[in-house]
């Protein structure tokens, strides 16, 4: 199994659309890193719609052209048109992104993404200022620090722990690998 590192972002009605698929994933795969929603200006696309980010860690022995897929399905099912050549240049209901695959646990490939929105939202984890956004995720509102969420599918019992991102990776990792 690897450790796959995501970037979502979501510009049209993104509390929304950021909220199902947190908690699409979630279900799925039963737990996660989330970093704090943060809401970021544009970045390589004219509007004036502001985002909310995210990054997130999940741990799958799917492949990474699997999971992709899995994720376009999520992007499609939010209304956004992947036909479009232009999609990656307009405003979009839901973007997930692969951003790294690594079979060791660590928040680098978030630190050395040169993209400016996932450097913002793991500042914010690491308890930087930043301009958090507030979203309800299988009934919790999540907060101002990262948490790691665990999704129990037998009961469906929810536990969600917020902390730095070290301790929470250390948290993940206990909870994921013991399965």
């Amino acid at each position: 199994m690897d450790w796959y590192y995501l970037s979502l972002g979501a510009n049209i009605e993104p509390e929304n659309h950021l909220q199902k698929a947190i908690e699409t994933i979630i279900e799925k795969f039963g737990a996660a890193f989330l970093s704090p929603i943060v809401q970021t200006q544009p970045c390589n696309i004219n509007t004036s719609n502001v985002f909310l980010n995210a990054v997130m860690i999940i741990r799958t022995d799917l492949a990474p052209d699997d999971l992709k897929a899995y994720f376009v399905e999520l992007e499609e099912q939010e209304g956004r048109d992947r036909t479009d050549p232009l999609s990656s240049q307009k405003d979009r209901p839901l973007d997930i992104d692969i951003l790294s695959v690594s079979d060791k646990l660590s928040v680098e490939p978030f630190t050395t993404s040169e993209e400016p929105y996932t450097r913002i939202c793991i500042e914010a984890a690491q308890g930087a200022k930043a301009n958090t956004h507030a979203i309800s995720v299988l009934g919790h509102l999540t907060s101002d620090r990262a948490a790691t969420i665990h999704f129990d599918h037998g009961g469906s019992h929810i536990f969600i722990v917020e902390d730095r991102p070290d301790s929470l990776l250390q948290n993940l990792e206990t909870a994921l690998c013991s399965k």
